[in-house]
């Protein structure tokens, strides 16, 4: 399976380097220089940009292995470059925001990120999380390697995604959601169980997201996709992965 034009590193490679990069794409100095200190003290290697468009340059560069994202930027909405990074990188992306509404919680996971954190936060509490989404990205997953179903080749090691011999572009979430799936064929799971195993999250109260993800998924790799036959719809439970 030839590597998809354009497509970052692969997380095995990453993995082979001692130290795990974290770049801050933040506009305020006094956040800046407490968050670069506080992950530099963790042993990472921090880099910080005061620019969305800066940070979108630095990461397909740099290919940190997470992005802390402040949604409020000068040149850039944040959601948008939150679905560029996430389409452009193999990071986990953290999103930092002084809005705690609901919807901006469900935005920020349905447009790629791997968390969302509320401004002002503990410092203790988003090193958490860091340790976290990268113990998520770098091996507590099974490795699959390469499967076919249907005119779709995966190949999960890579991170790359085929249908038809032609490259499918997918976000980070999404394959790790069809990972998941296709771990367990037949299986069916509530929306609350795949936040949980995808996302992370112990208290799962943030459903939409699950179903953004699948319907992208359908229109991506299924032959109709409202009719699909591969990721299916369990009425009254949620999903399952039939090959």
């Amino acid at each position: 399976m030839p590597p998809m034009r354009g497509w970052a590193q692969t997380r095995g490679a990453r993995d082979e380097l001692a130290a795990r990069r974290i770049l801050i794409i933040e506009d305020d100095s006094s956040s800046v220089r407490a968050l670069r200190d506080a992950f530099r003290a963790e042993g990472y290697d921090v880099d910080t940009v005061a620019t969305g468009t800066a940070g979108l340059i630095r990461a397909v560069n740099w290919r940190p292995h997470l992005i802390i994202l402040d949604l409020l930027l000068p040149d850039l909405d944040g959601f948008d470059l939150c679905r560029d990074l996430a389409s452009r990188t193999v990071a986990s992306i953290i999103i930092v925001s002084r809005s705690a509404e609901e919807a901006d919680k469900v935005h920020g996971l349905e447009v790629g990120a791997d968390d969302y954190v509320v401004k002002p936060f503990s410092m203790r509490e988003l090193i958490a999380r860091v340790h976290a989404a990268l113990r998520r990205a770098d091996g507590e997953r099974p490795r699959l390697g390469y499967i076919r179903f249907a005119d779709v080749a995966v190949d999960f090691d890579l991170g790359l995604v085929e249908r038809a011999g032609a490259p499918v572009p997918c976000t980070q979430k999404e394959v790790e959601l069809l990972r998941y799936l296709v771990m367990h064929p037949g299986r069916p799971f509530t929306r609350d169980d795949l936040l949980r195993a995808v996302w992370g999250y112990q208290v799962a109260p943030l459903t939409r997201t699950v179903d953004t993800h699948v319907a992208r998924l359908r229109q991506k790799l299924e032959a109709d996709p409202h009719d699909p036959r591969h990721i299916q719809t369990i009425h009254g439970t949620g999903y399952v992965f039939t090959p």
